[in-house]
């Protein structure tokens, strides 16, 4: 099996690994009134202060980064720091980096 073949089955065990181990929403709280939403999470860009998250009907939710609680901003970092090291211990790259 060539390197891309490997590097392919890997990712894809892995997001099989997160989507059947984890809750497809979690409970975001915005920090200036405490108010909670239930959704999923899209994406962030932590240089330009943006999230996306996923609402219910569908539709995706952006917002800056820093009007959610310090815990999902915590909780976000996170995710980011493990998915670039899940992605450099793997040899993968984003597809950015790619084109």
């Amino acid at each position: 099996m060539d390197q891309f073949s490997v590097a392919l089955c890997s990712l894809f065990l892995l997001l099989a690994g997160l989507l059947f181990s984890e809750k497809k929403t979690r409970t975001w709280t915005r920090a200036s009134d405490s108010c909670s939403l239930e959704t999923g999470f899209v994406s962030a860009d932590l240089e330009k202060n943006h999230v996306e998250l996923l609402l219910k009907n569908g539709k995706t939710y952006a917002m800056r980064l820093s009007e959610l609680s310090e815990s999902d901003q915590d909780w976000i970092e996170h995710s980011i720091t493990q998915a670039r090291t899940l992605s450099s211990s793997s040899g993968l790259r984003p597809l950015k980096e790619l084109s």
